[in-house]
Order: structure tokens, then sequence, then C-alpha cells
């Protein structure tokens, strides 16, 4: 699987993980899971009180890469969201009965 580097240090590409999207380095958190957290209000310490395994290098260069992709990201996110709430609505595995 290809992992492609970015400019940001923390900050790459995994073509196996998130479905290639940006990702922190080492980690299966996307660049668009801080970006909400972000957009929701939480500071840097709360979402490194979420993700205390992430360091504030790595937080900070995954809101530098949403800043610099912001227009990308944000669709991500609000597919993502479209998604959740489809899941949310129809969840996997359950059946609907239909009245004939």
């Amino acid at each position: 699987m290809a992992v492609t580097d970015t400019p940001y240090a923390h900050i790459v590409h995994h073509s196996g993980i998130c479905g290639g999207r940006a990702t922190i380095r080492g980690t299966r958190i996307a660049v668009q899971n801080v970006a909400f957290r972000h957009r929701c209000g939480e500071s840097v310490d709360e979402i490194l009180e979420a993700w205390p395994h992430l360091t504030p290098g790595q937080v900070y260069d995954a809101l530098a890469y949403y800043y610099d992709h912001k227009a990308e990201i944000d669709k991500e996110v609000e597919r993502s969201l479209d998604e959740e709430r489809s899941k949310a609505l129809y969840p996997a595995g359950k059946a609907t009965s239909l009245q004939v």
C-alpha cells in the first residue's frame, strides 16, 4: 500500500487508510476528523484530550493542512455527515417491515 508524503511533516496519504484521505502519520485519524472537531469549537487542548496519543505538533499540522485545503476538507466533512445521518436512519442489518 502506497504512502504519499505531503509538505506537512505529520500528514500523509496512505492508500489503505481512510480511503487515501489525508491522515496524521502513524494513525488512522483523518485530517477531516480534526477539522470537524475544530469547526465545532474544540481547542487544540480539547482535541488532545480526545486523542491523548497525539502531539500538539500533529494537531497543529493537521489544522495547517486543513486551512490550506479548506474547500476540499469541508466537502469531505459534509459528505461524512450525510453518510452518518444515513447510517443512523437506516442501520445495517435492520430489516424494515413492509406491510402488504
